[in-house]
């Protein structure tokens, strides 16, 4: 089962997704709050997506990989298409994504992601295009 989706939305990334704070005597780690808005976004748009096209959430229970292409808009014509080499990294971007992929139960945990593949370009409108298939390892001997 593969399952593709664009999400109309501009990525962002997330550098520091949890806090730390000394309250009482303890420290507190907390999800800072543009983190668990994103978050809150991001499970709404890829949830509504699943309804609007009456599909279910997969359940993928063996090794995935994961492909996200992250198009960040720019004005600029001659930059459409062209790798965006500047901040946010790719791994912050795709590292929120990735968890709320599990918080909507695609999975057990991100752990299973075998492989890989983050992308960022520039282009004329800011998407996320998101490609989940179950990972097929093809086992070759080698002879001596």
């Amino acid at each position: 089962m593969t399952i593709y989706f664009e999400l109309e939305e501009n990525p962002k990334g997330t550098a520091q997704m949890m806090g730390t704070a000394y309250q009482g005597g303890r420290i507190h780690h907390y999800e800072k709050k543009e983190v668990r808005q994103l978050r809150e976004l991001y499970h709404h748009k890829i949830f509504k997506y699943f309804y609007m096209t009456k599909q279910n959430i997969p359940y993928f229970d063996g090794a995935v990989r994961f492909s996200a292409i992250f198009n960040y808009a720019i004005k600029d014509k001659k930059k459409w298409g062209l790798p965006k080499t500047s901040r946010p990294d790719a791994d912050n971007v795709v590292k929120l994504l990735l968890d709320v992929c599990s918080d909507l139960h695609m999975w057990n945990d991100d752990a299973q992601v075998a492989c890989l593949e983050v992308r960022k370009f520039y282009a004329e409108k800011p998407s996320i295009c998101i490609e989940v298939v179950p990972y097929e390892v093809i086992k070759t001997e080698v002879k001596t």
